[in-house]
Order: structure tokens, then sequence, then C-alpha cells
């Protein structure tokens, strides 16, 4: 499989992630109706090669029901399924994805529903804490109520994933949206110097991205789609320099020259650049 052969070419990957991610394909790609579409998959890695995460996309009540097989096989926590189960319900129309990350010693697995649904929906199932009310308070303040995308991930580290468009009328507009609510919840904002070659690629949208947990705001980012290679180029030098031949393979294997979107974390240390293919 052209996925796995992809993994493969990463220098972190080992036999016991082999291993798991052909079981979790396994799990994941082979309908249990035959009558249903094989679902499709796509990669992300970091800039650094250093994470990947391999996604499914399909039929939501067919491989909702798969990924509940993997959590009650996996003997993941249960209370998980409901949750799956209730934004089901809540987001009828969206589209489901399930995924598997794996990294140095880790791995990760969670789903997430793709669409367009009111905000609340996403913060009923976030955990409670200070910076959430803070989030959803901001949102208020503009009457912002559109999500895009909400998930779980449900191994290791149990978190709530949401995202939503930032709503300014053009690119300044949204950088400064962004700014002002990494003041709000005291998170250092990504540095000036990559917010301003975001403005020079002039998006035709920006997304923001969150993970929650118990303890509040983990992870922000934003998702730039269709990056110029100018940018990658850049982002590449700066973040990974020595991990270029390690991208360029992978990227090769999978037949991507390039990515549709990039994701810029803030993380504890410094930043996290995503590449999503």
């Amino acid at each position: 499989m052209r996925t796995q052969s992809a993994l493969l070419t990463l220098p972190f990957i080992k036999p016991e992630n082999e291993e798991l991610l052909t079981e979790w394909l396994n799990q994941m790609i082979f309908p249990l109706n035959p009558m249903v579409e094989e679902p499709k998959i796509s990669l992300s890695a970091t800039i650094d090669a250093q994470k990947v995460t391999c996604s499914v996309n399909g039929n939501k009540d067919t491989l909702s029901a798969q990924f509940i097989q993997f959590i009650e096989a996996s003997k993941l926590n249960e209370s998980e399924i409901k949750v799956l189960q209730k934004v089901i319900k809540l987001v009828p129309e969206g589209e489901l994805s399930t995924w598997l990350q794996l990294s140095e010693g880790t791995q990760e697995t969670g789903w997430a529903i793709n669409g367009l649904f009111p905000l609340v929906h996403a913060f009923a199932i976030s955990p409670k804490s200070k910076q959430r009310d803070k989030l959803q308070k901001w949102y208020a303040s503009f009457e912002a109520d559109a999500c895009i995308r909400v998930g779980r991930s449900v191994a290791g580290n149990r978190l709530t994933i949401l995202h939503t468009e930032l709503f300014g009328n053009n690119i300044s507009e949204d950088i400064q949206l962004y700014l002002d609510l990494m003041l709000q919840l005291n998170i250092s904002p990504l540095p000036t110097p990559l917010l301003e070659m975001i403005g020079e690629e002039d998006p035709e949208y920006l997304e923001l991205s969150f993970s929650l947990g118990s303890s509040g705001v983990i992870k922000t980012g934003l998702v730039i789609p269709e990056p110029s290679d100018s940018f990658v180029r850049y982002l590449s030098l700066a973040y990974a320099e020595d991990a270029s031949d390690a991208l360029a393979a992978f990227e090769g294997s999978i037949g991507a020259p390039s990515p549709s979107a990039i994701e810029l974390s803030r993380m504890e240390k410094g930043v996290q650049v995503e590449l999503v293919y």
C-alpha cells in the first residue's frame, strides 16, 4: 500500500509503528458493509519529519462503527464512544474522518467531524476550564457561532480539537482577530515574522485551530490553505533544514509535489509546522 511505503521513508518509523499502522488501516479501510465504498486516505507530516498523521475519510455510519470496534478492541476509554455518538447526532450533515498519529515513541488516535455547524456543539464536548470559558465569551462577543471541524483525541491525551474560520473582512483583520484572542487567552501568538509572511500570502481564508484539555487550551494554531512554494521553502529552512531530504522522500513516495495546506501551531517550545497533503 502506498500509504505504508510513504511512512517507511520517515526516520523514526520502526517495525512496531508499521505493525500498528497496518492493524489500524485494516480496521478502518475495509467496510463492514461490502456495499459501501472504501474510504479515502490522506496524510500530513510535520516539516521536521518527526510526526505523521494518517487520516481515513468515509461513510459516517460505517466508519464510526469501525472506529468504535477499534476503541473496544484496543481497550481505550469507552466513554469516548458516547462522545462520538453524541456528536454524530448533533451534526448529522457532517463528514467523519478517523486518524492515527505516529511520532518517536508515541501514538495517538481519534476522530473528527468536518462541515459547518454551531460552535456550541464543539464546546459541548470540550473539558471545562477557565480558558474554555474565555474562548466561548470571545466568540460570543463577535456573535460568531460557526465551527468547521470538531473531534477528539481518544488515546493517551484525551483532548477536544476544534477549528473555526476567522471572520475578518481581509487577511489583516483576520490576523488582528487572532492576536486579540491570544491576548485574551494569555497565550503567546505565532512569531511576528510568520504572521507577516501569512499576510503576504494573502490566503482566501484562515482557520483557527485549538486543542482543549481539562487544564485549558493545550495548543493553538492557524491553518493556511494553498501555501506558495516560497512560503514552504522558508518554513523548511527556518524550522527543519536537516529534514529536507527525508521530507522530499516522503512527498515523492505519496506523489504530492506540495501541501494543500499548512498548520502553524504555537507549542510549549517553539512552533510546529504541519504539512497537509
